[in-house]
């Protein structure tokens, strides 16, 4: 424990605190620390700089500047609290820049793998989704299923405007077709089917093979399910809930389903 009422040479206060001398001389500069001058000259600081130390090395550690740092010291510690609510939302900006750069880039190298090699096109293609997704807002919805990889690469495979007017079209048309077989409640009729094949291969072309993809399908699937089942007998006809199909043509193309996938 240091002496209070001690005066420190430049290189006792830098041992003190586990600093060098040239740190130690970088914050005096900046008016960060006072010294005095003792009789032989050499510069001595009061034993209350080895805790002005010790806070000015922790605010560097979080990536204060300088002026900053002064800022803090000069302030009360309100001053203090806010700078550090400022660094912390800072921080959470790089964290999400890192993270959706760090997607993008394992993106990039499983296209490689997929493909055996990144060609150039690729490579702009995924970055630039990668910038554009980074950008938000998501729905929380697809956050919940899908890693920022795979957001990625659903996102550059997105089909073009006349494109997704024709799938959207054919999807509804899959939903009325499915909600009207519902009504028999015949799910392994060969109508039901054939409408359970096309389904799925909505799911296929919609994953581009990604098998991660098609796992978050399959928890988005058993989570819609899991929806329709609370949902009262007498609503079963309305269509209300994280699909387009009512609960009776959810339940009904799941069994469906399940009896398709089973024989595939």
């Amino acid at each position: 424990m240091t002496n209070r009422t001690a005066m420190l040479s430049i290189g006792e206060l830098a041992r003190h605190v586990g600093v060098t001398v040239r740190a130690v001389r970088l914050y005096e500069g900046a008016g960060l620390l006072a010294s005095t001058r003792a009789e032989n000259g050499r510069r001595m600081f009061a034993a209350a700089s080895v805790s002005r130390l010790e806070l000015i090395v922790a605010l560097k550690r979080i990536g204060l500047t300088l002026a900053e740092c002064r800022q803090v010291l000069t302030q009360d510690a309100d001053a203090l609290a806010e700078i550090v609510n400022d660094r912390l939302q800072a921080l959470a900006r790089k964290r999400n820049d890192l993270e959706w750069s760090i997607a993008g880039l394992l993106a990039a190298r499983d296209h490689q793998v997929r493909d055996g090699a990144l060609d150039p096109e690729a490579l702009v293609g995924l970055i630039g989704a990668t910038e554009e997704l980074k950008l938000g807002p998501h729905d929380p919805r697809v956050g919940r299923y899908y890693d920022k990889r795979q957001m990625i690469r659903l996102h550059r495979r997105r089909p073009g405007r006349t494109r997704h007017a024709q799938t959207t079209a054919d999807w509804d048309a899959l939903m009325s077709e499915i909600e009207a077989l519902a009504v028999s409640g015949e799910p392994l009729s060969a109508a039901a089917q054939n409408a359970a094949a096309r389904f799925s291969k909505f799911g296929d072309d919609f994953a581009m093979g990604d098998a991660d993809i098609i796992a978050s399908l399959r928890r988005q699937e058993q989570d819609a399910t899991a929806h329709y089942e609370t949902v009262p007998a007498a609503d079963e006809a309305l269509r209300a809930g994280p699909s387009a199909l009512s609960k009776r043509g959810w339940l009904f193309i799941r069994r469906a389903l399940d009896a398709f996938r089973e024989a595939a």
